[in-house]
């Protein structure tokens, strides 16, 4: 018969041994919880430092046109945005403004996203006729690889408007929605006339051209504002955006724009936004 003594003593000792291995597991835990809590914090430094750069290169502002009525506004889904829009003037009355949405979410997106607006913004300066579509074709031969490499695509509108004569030139590199109402129509798609940057190692884009009379509006958006999804899963769709546009055809850029953004919210589901929305609108005045 074992002897009571001997065995309390061998209990406590395998209690002791147990006691020791909880503490060193719970060491161990309290450091991994550590470091994630530290890799946490540096990922939101540099998810906010991100957020900063792009919200100081985005223009600060819709410019001053001669002819025109411009309002802007983005709603990023995520602390960093992948949609992007650009403003610039080629003389003293030719406005160029783009809007561009990265394929795919998160830093690497937004990273390419500000990569895509340097480049379009450096084709002005290079190109002899910085026409849209050279603008796109310059954008596309640039930015070809790096997309490539990155399964990465940028959809994007490039408009150049002339204040003299009122024309807007434009080419389309697969973006929508892109949304035009003259006074004599209702509101009716722009197509996109190539494939979007970063697809095709040669992408020849067309150019065409509208007049943006008084009264006239442009619209041009992010599929995340097409895209948004109601609590049953029903998307806000084109047919919804060109209803709002032909029944907003009194208002200004602005009260455009926010009548659209209130019809989102309206439709959306709670917290459901997961795509990035950025809508621009010009009316001629």
């Amino acid at each position: 018969m074992d002897d009571p003594a001997v065995q309390l003593e061998s209990d406590v000792s395998t209690l002791k041994h147990e006691l020791q291995l909880m503490q060193a597991e719970l060491t161990q835990s309290k450091k991994l919880l550590f470091q994630a809590n530290a890799e946490r914090q540096k990922f939101s430094s540099a998810l906010a430092l991100a957020r900063d750069l792009q919200d100081n290169l985005q223009p600060a502002g819709a410019p001053k046109v001669p002819g025109l009525d411009i309002c802007v506004r983005s709603k990023p889904a995520h602390e960093v945005t992948g949609d992007f829009y650009d403003f610039r003037f080629h003389g003293p009355n030719e406005l160029v403004f783009t809007l561009g949405d990265i394929s795919g979410k998160g830093m690497a997106a937004g990273l390419l996203m500000t990569m895509a607006r340097k480049v379009l913004r450096t084709s002005l300066h290079v190109l002899a006729q910085p026409t849209p579509d050279a603008m796109l074709e310059y954008a596309n031969q640039d930015l070809y690889e790096e997309f490539t490499n990155t399964n990465t695509f940028a959809t994007t509108f490039v408009g150049q408007f002339a204040s003299e004569r009122r024309m807007l030139q434009y080419a389309n590199a697969g973006h929508s929605p892109v949304i035009f109402r003259s006074n004599a129509e209702g509101a009716q798609l722009l197509p996109a006339d190539c494939a979007p940057i970063g697809v095709l190692p040669e992408n020849q884009s067309i150019v065409r051209q509208i007049y943006l009379l008084p009264g006239d509006i442009l619209v041009v958006g992010s599929d995340g504002i097409t895209d948004a999804r109601n609590e049953d899963g029903e998307m806000f769709g084109l047919g919804r955006l060109l209803q709002l546009v032909d029944a907003q055809v009194n208002q200004s850029a602005s009260e455009i724009v926010d009548a659209i953004f209130k019809a989102l919210a309206a439709f959306e589901a709670e917290g459901a936004q997961d795509d990035d929305q950025t809508l621009m609108v010009l009316k001629g005045v």
